[in-house]
């Protein structure tokens, strides 16, 4: 929450909501910085900045790559993890941090080197960033994070697919 008031205001209010149902916990704190879900919110000098957080005992765990599961599932996982960061990271350092993350953690769960650096490469060549898999350039980063940021889901795409069609995907029947 964002406000001007004063900081005993603020608790006076958090407290009234508190007092109305018992199972809400609210702890107030001060800070620049929030995690919230999976992300990490930081106000620097007014602007937000977003990076992803991982809970301190959280394990780097991917789908083994030895597992009985088709390389395609592989390759997906590989690739949604760079998209989720390339989404959520809005700063340059934040999404290199988490694309070696990323990297150990493939590396952790038995992730061929060559694989996980053909399929970094494929990623970014994809999405025209290919720069950014040797060299840090904030602008390419920057053009990345928007791109991926905005780019309908397949869960939208499907559902303007419905309204432009119904016929093709003719709904459930109850």
């Amino acid at each position: 929450m964002t406000t001007n008031e004063p900081y005993d205001v603020i608790t006076a209010v958090l407290q009234q909501a508190q007092n109305r149902n018992v199972n809400i916990k609210i702890n107030p704190t001060i800070s620049n910085s929030v995690n919230f879900l999976d992300i990490t919110i930081t106000n620097m000098n007014g602007q937000l900045r977003t990076s992803i957080y991982h809970k301190p005992t959280a394990d780097p765990y991917y789908l083994p790559y030895k597992s009985d599961h088709p390389h395609s599932i592989h390759r997906n996982i590989l690739y949604i993890a760079l998209v989720r960061a390339a989404r959520l990271c809005s700063n340059l350092h934040d999404f290199h941090r988490e694309r070696l993350r990323i990297h150990v953690s493939l590396l952790l769960n038995n992730y061929q080197p060559h694989f996980i650096s053909n399929h970094f490469q494929r990623f970014f060549q994809v999405h025209k960033a290919a720069v950014l898999y040797k060299y840090f350039d904030e602008n390419i980063c920057s053009q990345l994070h928007l791109q991926l940021l905005y780019q309908t889901s397949m869960r939208e795409f499907e559902e303007q697919a419905i309204q432009k069609d119904p016929v093709l995907f003719l709904p459930a029947l109850p």
